[in-house]
């Protein structure tokens, strides 16, 4: 069973799953079925630490599960979250979800998501934060025995008119220890300018992008593949004008781990209940192009 959201997932796990960049403690407890406890803290590049504490609780025979979150990203910034969330409600495969956060973004959601075993999945979201949005997608996937996939998703931002900022399509396959996916993708971010005053200044921008990534399992321990993009066009959205290349740095972009585009390598180590994994990376393409990384996390169950 899938949904949209799971279109590249397990390229991405394959790459980013283990391997440490960061520096993290984790303590998890677990009180009874009912009640489990999550404490983590994360050392940050300029000597502060974040940290937060998350509460778990379950109630099975309502598949309710409520997880409150109470955090700081730094020494300044607070973060407050909760998630509720029923699993098989009315039906098996069905899911309802409710969100609210407070932090440097207040946004409030709700929605659901259902996975059927037969043709895919799909998930509806209402959210409100500076505006109030929709956000569907639609997987489609035939039998494991064929392993082919088609989808897309949207978030519709509502107001006046409904704006589509961000979408994205794509097929994939998935079979046999092989995976890999290819489709378009818009994408509403910022842009950092400089004015005819000269003056800096970040405008609204929607940047289109063609992505494809795979990954083949060769055996139990040895995986290769990538994943990557390529910049086709921008659309300024105050002036309204699509320009086919518009921004040239990174026009061509080729990652193994999709977000920080890196790779890197990691060990584990088990000492009765405590997990230590070890981990360095290098950044191979942008800004950042050669700077290395190392990270550790140490998670313990009690």
């Amino acid at each position: 069973m899938a949904t949209f959201a799971d279109v590249g997932k397990d390229i991405n796990d394959q790459f980013t799953r283990d391997i440490a960049t960061d520096k993290v403690f984790e303590v998890n407890t677990k009180y009874n079925q009912y009640v489990s406890i999550l404490l983590k803290s994360k050392v940050l590049g300029d000597k502060n630490v974040s940290g937060s504490i998350t509460p778990t609780i379950k109630y099975p025979d309502w598949g309710l599960e409520l997880k409150p979150e109470l955090g700081n990203k730094d020494k300044d910034q607070k973060s407050v979250k909760v998630d509720l969330s029923f699993t098989d409600v009315f039906t098996k495969g069905l899911k309802i979800e409710a969100s609210y956060q407070d932090g440097k973004k207040e946004e409030t959601s709700a929605g659901f998501v259902y996975k059927n075993e037969k043709f895919g999945g799909f998930t509806f979201k209402y959210g409100s934060a500076a505006d109030s949005y929709v956000s569907p997608s639609l997987y489609i996937n035939t039998p494991d025995t064929k392993g082919f996939g088609i989808g897309g998703t949207a978030k519709l931002v509502l107001g006046d008119e409904v704006d589509a900022q961000t979408w994205k399509a794509a097929a994939s396959y998935k079979k046999d220890k092989v995976y890999c996916f290819g489709g378009v993708e818009q994408k509403y971010e910022d842009k950092t300018i400089v004015g005819e005053d000269k003056k800096e200044e970040t405008v609204k921008v929607k940047n289109v992008y063609l992505i494809g990534g795979f990954s083949k399992q060769c055996c139990d321990t040895v995986t290769f593949g990538g994943q990557g993009s390529v910049h086709t066009g921008t659309y300024d959205v105050d002036a309204d004008i699509f320009y086919k290349k518009v921004y040239t740095e990174g026009f061509i972009k080729f990652r193994v781990n999709p977000v920080k585009r890196t790779a890197g390598v990691s060990r584990q180590f088990q000492f009765n209940g405590l997990k230590a994994t070890l981990g360095s990376s290098v950044t191979f393409c942008g800004e950042k192009a050669g700077e290395g990384n190392f990270g550790f996390q140490l998670t313990t169950d009690l």
